[in-house]
């Protein structure tokens, strides 16, 4: 494996484990098991590496998502998988990470418009997903689209307030709940 992979993998693990914001240059380097020359040789700073371990988590995600477009799954199915899928990413990172990535105002400014574009692309593949579910008759026409990505910004906020974060035992049952909540309401997914 090369450097640059070994040091993307240790900063991965890492700041997934444990947040960005605990995790300095040398846990990355000691981890990676290379010198610290190899890492400057490879990335500016420390926010270069986070930018590429987020290109590669989101990406991650946005694979994850477009495998699930394809199934070509009816939109409560869909919905259900979408459930998963965010389970499934939620176990792999900690709240600090969570928190830390939500919370953009100690990110720099390129951190800040990469998160920012993800989240635009997201969510207009999920408004494809619903204009495709309002066409088919799955969903009715009783809100808006503004109104549902309105709604679906506030739920994501909820990933950057610690105090609601700890309220959870983990952070993959306060992912299950919100998402739970905002895609099936108070009365919980119908059968």
């Amino acid at each position: 494996m090369k450097v640059k992979e070994k040091l993307i993998q240790s900063a991965y693990s890492l700041f997934l484990q444990n947040g960005i914001k605990k995790i300095s240059i040398t846990d990355i380097i000691e981890n990676a098991g290379v010198s610290k020359m190899s890492f400057y040789r490879q990335f500016k700073n420390k926010d270069a590496i986070l930018l590429e371990v987020l290109i590669q988590f989101f990406d991650s995600g946005l694979m994850e998502y477009q495998k699930l477009v394809d199934k070509k799954l009816s939109f409560v199915d869909f919905l259900n998988e979408i459930i998963v899928m965010k389970i499934y990413f939620s176990r792999q990172m900690s709240k600090a990470f969570m928190e830390e990535i939500m919370t953009t105002d100690d990110q720099t400014e390129e951190i800040q418009d990469f998160i920012l574009n993800y989240q635009q692309k997201s969510t207009a593949l999920f408004i494809d997903e619903i204009l495709k579910a309002k066409a088919n008759g799955e969903i009715g026409d009783d809100y808006s689209i503004e109104f549902l990505m309105y709604m679906m910004g506030k739920a994501q906020e909820s990933a950057s307030d610690t105090f609601f974060l700890n309220t959870f035992d983990s952070l993959e049952e306060a992912v299950r709940q919100v998402t739970k909540f905002y895609f099936f309401g108070i009365y919980g997914q119908r059968k």
